[in-house]
Formats: C-alpha cells, structure tokens, sequence
C-alpha cells in the first residue's frame, strides 16, 4: 500500500489532472504522463492513475470514461453522472455525480443535446470534439459531422460559445480538429439536422454541469462512491466491488489536506489485493471524509519523487509487472523553482547491517524544497564516526562492532547525514553439503583409495566465514575431526579401503562463532573387486606380479574384445596400470558409449583409477571396457573395479 498526502494549499503545490501527451483519444501510462509535463518550476513529484476508458476494437482509440479537466478545459465529458473528484480554481477539493449536459442551439432556435465530448462516438449518437481529443475525429463513414469556428475556447465545464460552420461533412467521418475549431459528429437522427445547415450558419455551444462546478479547474472521475460524511459506503456496487484486486483511490480530509492511495494486488505472496469495502475502511482509518474508487487492476500505479531526485519514479509494484498505459493520471506538481544547493540527502540501500558488513552510501544534491541540485560524486567528502566503522571516499562503511555510526557527506557547505544501524552477528553461515568422491589416483597394494571430499563455499552475513570443520565416522563410530590444510580449506583427500560404512560431515563457522549445522555426505561403503569380477569377450591373458592387486589383472591387445562389470551403486573407478605399451579402451554404461579412455604413459604407472563415473543415487549399472587395439601399443588391462555403494 502507498499512501501520498497532499497539501494543495501550499504555496507552490498543486494537484492536476492529466491526459496522454497524444490526445484524450490516445492511452499513456503515469510515468509518460509525468514526464510529458514535467520540468522546472512544473516538476511532478507524486502521480496515480485516473479513470476507467474504454478503447473501440476499429479505430484503436480510446477515452476516459467520466469527466476529465485540466487547466480549467473540459477535455472530455458526458451527460451520464460519474462519482467524481475535482478541484476548484483556489485547489479546495470538490466531489459530486457530475454530468456535462451540452445543448446544440442551431438557427431558428431549434436545440440538439450533445451524448459525448471528446468520446468515442457509438450508434444513435451526437458527440462534439475539440483539438484535445487528437489530430481528427476518428469516426467512421457511417455519419456526418459539422466544422465549426469558434473563438473564445477552449471549452469549459460550464459556459457558451458561438461558431460558425465552416465545412458541412456529410456521409463523411476522421474530421480533422484544429485550434480554434470544433466538430459536431453525429450517426443517426442527429445526423439530419447537421447535413441541414448551411455554410456560415452561426451555431450556439452550451455546457452545463451541477451547481458548483462551473468553475472547476481540475476535474478525474472514478467507479464508485467510497467514503461520504466520514462513513464508509460502497456505492454503486458490482461484482468487481466486491472481489478483491489491486486499487486505487482519491480523498479529502476535513483539514483539505488529500490522499492519494494505492493497493498492490494480484501478487501471491506479496499482495492479493483488497476490496472496496477494505479500501473504504482504510481511507477512513486515514482520518478522509470524502473518496471516490479510480481505476484499478493493472492500471494502479503510484509514482513519488524521492528526495534528490529529478524526477518521480514507481513506487508500487504494478499487477502487471510495469506501469500499464492509461487513460488519465492525477499529478502532484511543485512550481517551485530549483535554487541554489542546500544540502545532501544520504542514501543507502539497507539502514541495518551486521557487524562485518559493508554498506554503501550516495549523496544527492537538493535545495530548500527539495528540487534536485546534481552534485558530482567528486566533490563530496565522506566521514563516519562511531561503532569502529571506517568509510571509503566513495562512501562504502566498513562495520567492525555492533552499535551506531552516523555517516555524513559534505560537499561546500551544504551536508547531509544518515544513521548506520550495527548489529552483533548472530546469524550463522549459510549451509554447505559436502560430496565424497573417487579420483583418479593411484590406488595402494592394500587396496586403499582414494577419495575427494569436497564442498563449496558458505555465504555469511556479517563478519564471514572464519574456518570450516571437517569431521568422519567409521561403521556408525563416534565422529572424529579431520585436519584441513589451511581454515578455509574446501576439500581434502582421503584414503579408503573396504573397511564398513564412512560418513564426513562439514559445518562452516564466521569469525563472530557462529556454526552452521553440520551437513553430511551420508553413510556410503567402498567394495573392491578384482579383475575376477568381470564378464570377457575376445582374447584376455592373465598376468600376476606384484604390482597388481591381488596380484593379478588380465590383459588384451585384440580390438573388441570387451570386460562387462556390473554392480550396484553411485559411484565407479576402473583400475588399471598405465605404460608404454599400453593402448586406449572405449567405455560404455549401460550400453551407451560415454568416453574413451588412453592407458599410454612414458613410464609404467601400476594400479592407476583410469576412469571414474558418478550417479545422483545408487543403481544398478553396467560397465564395459571395448578394447581398441592401438597401433604399436595396443594392451588394456582390467587390474579391479571400485564402488561407492549405499551403507550396510
């Protein structure tokens, strides 16, 4: 929820209306809006959208639904009453069903009543169009339409103008609108009496709307009655006010002073939205005697210039995702003038940070009434004191101690400051899971392996990660620590053999003490097999010796001859010596060709992991070894297997 109050009777803000800078006809959204009028001595600093409209699927124009007056010009208007909000010419608020009644007074006397100003134009009607609505009319073939010169406009919400006709359009329609000029369209009986009257004919305008408004100098109107006498009530009502959406509304305290508010909706878990009796409730809670409902859905929007800034920015967060293209706005505009630099406006992205953070600050430029004076980054000196914090000259504070530092930027004469709050680190490092590995190592005569057990970096706000602690457990043992190389060591080697179950698990601790849970890798077992355990094609020797485990491998130099292991578990290691004798083997898992794999090296390397393959979770797999039969060094050797299996 965004709530903007307005003081309207303060020298130098006032609140308009506003139409799309293309025309009534046409759509813009609130920030386009905005910055269509905006400028020094006229800078927006706070928006919302207006009215309801409707758009015509042939011509893609669109109007405002109600009444809409800016500057003191009835930019659109109909003689169906609409709740609606305006402002008189001294910026009092005014609300009331307003309608325009607009009478056609033609030669003779003889009067026709105008349905739509600056509207789009449907069957049966007489509509009258100004330059405001757009470069023509937009009408179809399917009517008439008069040209009228006429002094003294714009038009306005109550009053006469006398024109003349200039050009008599029949069958005809898209009448182009000029300044100084109005065009009556009709489409139906209407349509009769303008084909009637001549060129020069002198033809009468009248405007007239409740007691009142005759005067009104800014004029939007809404949906439904929300609060009147201080009481809230609903009225007219529909099934949209009862549902709940994103909403947005206008009122008027006792004091004059008035609200602009707007309601996030259609956003699980951030906000679903409220109804209008809930938003009647609020705007009463808020001390208003009077609102009306304007648009909502995805057209709410609210925008607000912050302190230091040029112009006014979003600050809802749209159905949608940005700002939808609308009808009409209400903007809060500062005639102020920008003056000379006052001060600085200190900003950070978070006020709260915990002890070892860093936070970074801005300072921005405004004068006295807060219109935005650019101040080069250069010319600002930082300072901070307090909660041993130390400040960059580009204005990043380094935290050391819980407390409060007051950060102040100074550029000439003019400073701003802001208050650091620092908390005592009591939040621990985020998490991490380790992993435990095989690699490609040399495996002992004993039939150890070895393993990698690894993990990655912990995040920490505040004061960081200060050390991580490694522990293991053997066949459900008590846990024992495992030195790190270094405090922020992230894996180590081990050695395995098949000796029951191993589990690891890592925590990582900040520099305030701070631990994160242990996570562990889960208990796994290591099974050995021996080049026994495999299924042979083709031609295979045996070999024994020393260097192999168990003191045995088998061999072969025939290409295709193939050895099949299969195993359940998550983890493989093929075990084999390197040479230079030896030749390259291709791998299949499960039947599909994954790598292939070389066995030459300058130098005999025995009981060699030659190739390894890891699975999210145990299964039953099978591996064959294809043997390639490389030229002048073609042997592949199958000296065992390893196996990460489950527990027990």
């Amino acid at each position: 929820m965004d709530l903007i109050d307005v003081a309207p009777l303060i020298a130098g803000i006032t609140l308009e209306a506003s139409a799309p800078a293309a025309g009534v006809s046409r759509l813009q959204t609130v920030p386009g809006q905005a910055g269509a009028v905006s400028r020094d001595g006229h800078r927006v600093v706070a928006a919302v959208n207006g009215d309801t409209w409707t758009t015509s699927a042939a011509s893609g124009l669109s109007a405002p639904t109600g009444l809409l007056v800016h500057g003191g010009e009835l930019l659109s208007g109909s003689r169906s009453a609409r709740p609606t909000f305006g402002l008189n010419a001294s910026g009092s608020a005014m609300f009331g069903d307003v309608a325009v009644t607009t009478a056609v007074t033609l030669p003779g006397g003889a009067t026709l009543t105008v349905d739509r100003i600056n509207k789009l134009r449907v069957a049966g009607d007489l509509d009258l169009y100004t330059l405001s609505w757009g470069a023509s009319t937009g009408t179809g073939g399917d009517g008439s339409e008069v040209v009228l010169a006429v002094p003294g406009l714009p038009l306005r919400a109550g009053g006469s103008w006398a024109g003349t006709v200039t050009a008599v359009r029949t069958g005809a329609g898209g009448a182009p609108l000029a300044a100084g000029t109005l065009v009556l369209s009709a489409q139906g009986d209407d349509a009769a009496a303008l084909d009637a009257l001549p060129v020069g004919a002198l033809v009468t305008i009248t405007t007239t709307v409740p007691a009142g408004w005759a005067g009104v100098a800014e004029a939007v109107s809404g949906r439904e009655w929300l609060v009147r006498g201080g009481l809230a009530g609903v009225s007219p009502v529909s099934s949209v006010t009862w549902a709940t959406h994103p909403r947005t509304a206008v009122g008027a305290r006792p004091d004059g002073t008035l609200v602009l508010v707007t309601v996030d909706g259609r956003q699980p878990g951030e906000s679903s939205g409220v109804t209008d009796d809930d938003l009647a409730d609020l705007l009463v809670a808020q001390g208003v005697q009077t609102a009306v409902n304007l648009d909502g859905g995805g057209s709410t929007t609210a925008l607000a210039r912050h302190p230091g800034d040029i112009t006014a920015t979003l600050v809802n967060s749209p159905s949608g995702g940005s700002a939808r293209a609308v009808a009409d706005a209400l903007l809060v505009v500062s005639s102020i003038p920008t003056g000379p630099l006052a001060q600085l406006v200190v900003r950070t992205g978070d006020t709260t940070v915990m002890a070892g953070e860093n936070a970074a600050f801005t300072a921005r430029g405004t004068d006295s009434s807060l219109n935005a004076v650019p101040v080069p980054a250069s010319a600002v000196t930082w300072s901070v004191a307090g909660s041993g914090a130390t400040i960059s000259p580009a204005g990043v504070v380094a935290t050391t101690a819980p407390g409060s530092a007051i950060v102040t930027a100074t550029s000439g004469s003019a400073s701003g400051r802001a208050t650091l709050t620092v908390l005592a680190d009591t939040v621990a490092p985020t998490p991490v899971v380790p992993t435990a590995t095989l690699t490609n190592a040399v495996v002992a005569s004993n039939g150890d392996v070895a393993v990698a057990v690894r993990w990655t970096a912990a995040t920490d706000i505040g004061e960081g990660v200060a050390r991580y602690e490694l522990q293991r457990r053997i066949g459900g043992g008590a846990w024992t620590a495992v030195a790190l190389p270094a405090p922020l060591s992230r894996s180590i080697a081990q050695r395995l053999g098949p000796r029951g179950s191993v589990e690891y698990q890592v925590r990582a601790v900040d520099r305030a003490g701070n631990a994160s849970p242990w996570q562990s890798t889960g208990a796994f077992g290591l099974q050995m097999a021996s080049e026994r355990s495999a299924k042979y094609t083709g031609r295979w020797l045996w070999q024994t010796g020393s260097l192999f485990l168990a003191r045995a491998d088998r061999a072969s130099k025939t290409a295709g001859s193939t050895a099949s292991f299969t195993f359940t578990g998550s983890q493989f290691a093929w075990i084999a010596p390197k040479g230079p004798t030896r030749g390259s083997a291709r791998i299949y898992v499960d039947g599909v060709s994954v790598a292939a794999v070389s066995l030459y090296a300058t130098s005999t390397q025995s009981r060699r992991v030659v190739f390894t393959r890891t699975w999210p979770s145990s299964g039953r797999h099978q591996v064959t070894i294809r043997v390639s039969g490389t030229a002048r060094h073609p042997w592949v050797d199958v000296d065992g297997f390893a196996v990460i299996t489950a527990a027990g």
